[in-house]
Order: C-alpha cells, then structure tokens, then sequence
C-alpha cells in the first residue's frame, strides 16, 4: 500500500533541505560579492548559469537575497558637471553667433575638447574641424587638460 504524501513528508530528512538552502545562500552571496554589488537576481541568474553551471530560479535568487539583507547598489554613469560660468570673463565671445555656412574653405575653424575613457584612464582631445569642409584639420590627445593640448592641435592644424 502507498505512503501519503503527508507521512512521507514527516519521514523526510530536513537536514538536507537546510543544507542546501546553506550552500544556495553561499553561492549567491559570493556571486553578489564577485560582481561588486551591482546585480540583481537577474544578473545573478545569468553569472550563476554561465560560471557556476547552476541552475536556480529568479524569485528564489530574490528571496535569499531578501533573506540574507543583500541590496543592490547600482552606481550611476559618470557625468562631468559644466563647470564655466556664463559671465566668466576668461570666456570668449561666440563670434559666429550660430552662423555654420561658410564659402570658402579654410575661412572658420572651430574647436572642442572632449574627454575620452580609454583603458589608460580618461584622456583629453582637443580637435580643429573646419566648418566650409567638415574635416578636421588638426587633432591632439593628452591625458591631461592644460594649454599645451590646445596648442598642439592648433600647430598640428596650421
């Protein structure tokens, strides 16, 4: 005669039950620490899936993470603040008062740095483009932004 299923559960050993839930907590507490904080139970799925070769479902990934106090702290992108002023003296007036057509070649050049994330760190490129063309005419690239950059670009664009 079959077993209910209620009394095979009372003869069932619990302490297996705990410690697998023991080994699922440690596993996803180092994935969490190995991905800096930064992902949820999805991300975690995905690393736990792909590296560890284990497969667990997303609310269960959630509710241990619940359980073991885990929040994600995902980081912003980083943003550089504007920093000029509109009444800075230092700043030129704007010339070309949004006036882009030109005639003749080499008549207006205009310039801009912008900041690059390299795998050296953020670097620094100063350009020269010309506006009748569109082509940049003269280009430099630093890892900082003192006057030397523009200079360069400038004689590189003379």
């Amino acid at each position: 005669m079959p077993i209910s299923s209620f009394h095979s559960w009372l003869k069932l050993d619990l302490t297996d039950k705990v410690g697998e839930q023991k080994d699922n907590a440690d596993l996803i507490k180092d994935a969490f620490t190995t991905l800096k904080g930064n992902a949820g139970a999805r991300g975690i799925k995905g690393y736990l899936a792909n590296e560890k070769k284990v497969t667990m479902s997303r609310r269960k990934i959630a509710r241990i993470m619940r359980e073991q106090g885990l929040i994600v702290q995902t980081r912003k992108k980083f943003k550089k603040a504007n920093s000029a002023a509109i009444n800075d003296p230092k700043i030129k007036p704007n010339l070309l008062k949004r006036e882009f057509k030109v005639c003749y070649i080499n008549q207006v050049w205009v310039g801009d740095i912008t900041q690059v994330k390299t795998q050296q760190g953020w670097m620094y490129l100063a350009t020269y483009i010309d506006l009748y063309s569109r082509k940049v005419v003269g280009w430099a690239l630093e890892s900082h932004m003192r006057s030397e950059l523009i200079e360069t670009a400038l004689k590189r664009a003379l």
